[in-house]
């Protein structure tokens, strides 16, 4: 299932890109980057928070998480919550 989830997310890798590429010069150092979704039954992302929060509040982060609103994640058995890690690569 953790899969699943994470291929969806991996779909969307040339939005994310694009929000690096817009935004890199808001990451202060190589902090750790991830993204806490709640996702409904219906595959709908609810809330989608950016962390670390210094990151969040960003817009990098605000990018990351119209990324993240706007992911289908398939159906699912119940409402749940999950934490993906997004890796900044340099040159993304």
């Amino acid at each position: 299932m953790a899969d699943a989830l994470t291929r969806a997310f991996a779909r969307r890798e040339p939005d994310v890109g694009r929000c690096f590429d817009a935004h890199a010069s808001d990451l202060q150092g190589a902090p750790k980057l991830a993204i806490r979704f709640t996702v409904d039954v219906e595959g709908h992302v609810k809330s989608a928070q950016v962390s670390p929060p210094e990151v969040a509040g960003t817009p990098l982060g605000q990018c990351l998480a119209d990324v993240a609103r706007g992911t289908q994640f398939g159906r699912q058995a119940e409402e749940m919550s999950f934490r993906i890690p997004i890796v900044a690569r340099q040159g993304s």
